[in-house]
Parts: C-alpha cells; sequence; structure tokens
C-alpha cells in the first residue's frame, strides 16, 4: 500500500539524511548536468521571465524529489513565498537556479516545444528515482512550497507537506506512475496544442484522482507509423523509459492503400503481440486502444478504389480494430475501445463535434472522451493495488 508519510518529522529526516549522503548529492549534480544537455539537445530555452515560478497563476504545480529538496533548500529562501509561488523567486529572477528542481530545468513556456520536453521529464523522472534507490535515500515526492515551509517550520496549514489546494492539505505523493501512450497521429494529437491532447488530460487527470502517486504520461505517438513501423523505435521510446503501463494504438495506417507500407491483419496481430510481449518482459501493465471511427466522405481514402469491396476506408480499418479488440480479449490485456466510444457521441452529437474536417483526427471533444476513457481504466486497475 502506498501510504502518505504524516507530520514533519520524517520529511526533515529523509533530507537529513540525502545531505549527509555526499555521493548522493555529487550524483545529482551530474544527473542535472545530463539534463542541461537534453534539453539544449532540442533548442530550448527559457526566457528567465519568472512566470511559471508563479504556480497559481500559471495553473501548475512543481513537485520535487526528496534528493532535489535537499539540494535545493541547503539553502534556505530569503523570505516566506507568497501563496502558490515558488520561495526562491525574486521578481523574475531565480535565486537558486544552480540548484533548481528537474520540473524548472526540463519545462519552459514554448507551446511548441511541450512534447519534447514531457519526454526528456519522463525519462529523467525514472532515473532519478533510481537514484534514490541505489543511494538509499528514502523517495517522496512532494508539492515545492509546502515542502519547504514544512522544513522551514511554516505554519500548520503547510506542516504536512502535501499539496495545498484549495485551503486543503493533502497528502505528500509517495508513489510514482509513469505511462507511455504508444502509437500514431491519434496518440501524438498534433492538430491539437498540448494542453487539450489526450495524453496531456490523462496525465492531469490521474494526478488529481491518484491524490498519493505523482503520474507522468509520455507521449510517443508519431504521425502516419503503422504497427510495423512503431516496432522499429520500441526500444527507445518505450522499454527505455521503464514505463509502469503502455497504452498502445495502431491500426488506422496498417490499413494504408500504399502497397510497400501497408501491413496485413495477421502481420498486425503479430505486431501487437511482439510490442505486448517486450513490454510484459519489463513488467508493463499493456492497455490496447481500438482506432477511431474514420469518416468515409471526408477522408482522403474515402475515393481510393482499394476500400471498395471492404465498403469504405472505415470498414477496412474495422478489421483491424476487431483483430485488437481480439488480441487484447484472447491474452487477457485492457482494452479502451475509443472507436465505440466515439461512434457513440458522434450519434448523440454530431460527427463534427469530435472527428476534423479531414475525416479521422480528433477534436478537443474527441480528445476529452478518449483521456476519460483511458483515465478510467488506469484509475480503475490502480485502486486495487494500492490497497494490496
Amino acid at each position: 500500500m502506498r501510504s502518505p508519510i504524516p507530520g514533519d518529522r520524517p520529511l526533515i529526516d529523509a533530507v537529513r539524511a540525502a545531505r549527509a549522503a555526499p555521493a548522493a548529492m555529487v550524483a545529482l549534480r551530474e544527473f542535472y548536468a545530463d539534463v542541461a544537455a537534453a534539453v539544449a539537445a532540442v533548442g530550448q530555452t527559457c526566457r528567465a521571465c519568472g512566470a511559471c515560478c508563479d504556480f497559481d497563476a500559471y495553473g501548475h504545480r512543481l513537485y520535487v524529489t526528496t534528493l532535489e529538496l535537499a539540494l535545493l533548500t541547503a539553502e534556505p529562501p530569503a523570505a516566506p513565498a507568497g501563496p502558490g509561488r515558488c520561495p526562491y523567486q525574486h521578481g523574475a529572477a531565480c535565486a537558486a537556479r544552480d540548484r533548481r528542481a528537474l520540473g524548472c530545468r526540463v519545462f519552459s513556456c514554448s507551446q511548441a516545444a511541450a512534447d519534447a520536453e514531457q519526454a526528456i521529464y519522463a525519462r529523467f523522472h525514472e532515473r532519478l528515482g533510481r537514484l534514490h534507490a541505489e543511494h538509499g535515500i528514502p523517495y517522496l515526492y512532494l508539492d515545492l512550497p509546502a515542502a519547504a515551509a514544512a522544513l522551514a517550520g511554516g505554519d500548520s496549514s503547510s506542516r504536512t507537506a502535501g499539496r495545498h489546494t484549495g485551503g486543503r492539505d493533502m497528502p505528500p505523493r509517495t508513489g510514482t506512475l509513469t505511462v507511455v501512450a504508444f502509437g500514431d497521429s491519434i496518440t501524438q494529437a498534433s492538430h491539437q496544442e498540448a494542453p487539450y491532447r489526450w495524453v496531456t488530460l490523462v496525465q492531469d487527470q490521474l494526478n488529481r484522482r491518484l491524490s498519493d502517486t505523482a503520474a507522468a504520461v509520455l507521449n510517443a505517438g508519431a504521425g502516419g507509423e503503422t504497427s510495423r513501423e512503431g516496432l522499429r523505435r520500441l526500444q527507445r521510446d518505450v522499454l527505455d523509459v521503464r514505463p509502469d503501463i503502455v497504452l498502445v494504438e495502431f491500426g488506422g495506417n496498417d490499413a494504408t492503400p500504399d502497397d510497400g507500407r501497408q501491413v496485413g491483419l495477421e502481420e498486425f496481430g503479430d505486431n501487437l503481440h511482439l510490442i505486448s510481449t517486450e513490454c510484459r518482459k519489463i513488467h508493463a501493465q499493456v492497455m490496447i486502444l481500438t482506432f477511431p471511427p474514420i469518416i468515409d466522405a471526408w477522408h482522403c481514402w474515402g475515393r481510393h478504389d482499394r476500400y471498395a469491396e471492404t465498403n469504405g476506408p472505415n470498414a477496412h480499418v474495422e478489421r483491424y480494430r476487431q483483430a485488437a479488440r481480439r488480441y487484447a480479449c484472447d491474452h487477457r490485456l485492457a482494452l479502451i475501445d475509443i472507436a465505440r466510444l466515439l461512434e457513440e457521441a458522434a450519434r448523440k452529437d454530431s460527427p463534427q463535434s469530435i472527428i476534423l474536417p479531414d475525416g479521422v483526427h480528433l477534436t478537443q471533444a474527441g480528445n476529452r472522451i478518449v483521456a476519460q476513457a483511458v483515465a478510467d481504466a488506469i484509475v480503475a486497475r490502480q485502486r486495487p493495488l494500492s490497497d494490496v
């Protein structure tokens, strides 16, 4: 069972243990150097405007681990922070820039860099967890302002070092959950800005609904890919991250009219099996998602002769959906049948409310439907585990 650690004493003891382990502090500095190299490699730059340091106004939270908190608070803030703000923010400047946490180092105000930043964070956050284990440091995942206030002997409203939301103290996040969404353009959802993509929405929901767990959901979608092409990057984009859960969504591009790229139904099933088997070898749960409905009259494949015998591209892709459903059933994997959910929503409202004019990609409403279904499935699987 993931039990929150109550009170200040366990927090103080954990931070003291980290500060008393010089090898761990050196390893953390080396870790941050690797983070800086990864961030530089994607061309991300921070304008140092200080906007994201005002957490409440910016609409996000900053969580830190035990090791990060130990290094960051080695020099206490000069003055208490305002509500929902970073205690090390002085105007637009950071008073602890060389000691700042992983989240500060990775994230910027650029929406264009959001996918790359999320990928970097997921990869390095998993490594940060291993760093705690290697040096025998208790792993905690805490809201920064509340944790810093607790260490400094702040008021009683912050003394649990949990999340402070709407005047309520929440327990510290003592568990982590890493999810990789592995698929094609439906997963990538590049037709929407990052905050409205279903993968981002799933992460938001999990962090609201799993109160003792810090969830990171990595978007490993690649537009236009078949399951065969996805296999080529499985190691790099999925297995190397060592996720707890892998969401697998392919099938639409497997049905392409391009003879050189088309993946037959038998090979599609084999590819699902290879992906699932490799993920389960690293003890990741696998969840299968079906490909969304296609509006034949809108889609560029709708006029292609190849689909005349199967009554259009949507009916042709339905064979791949059925193969995915059978595979999930036969191998006792969780199935998230987003195709049926989206079809039902389109009937109740209108196809235009769910599917973009290209006939296949999802609107913001469509992304919300997928996010709700995925988050529900993950939460349903996590809750029984937390009670063991």
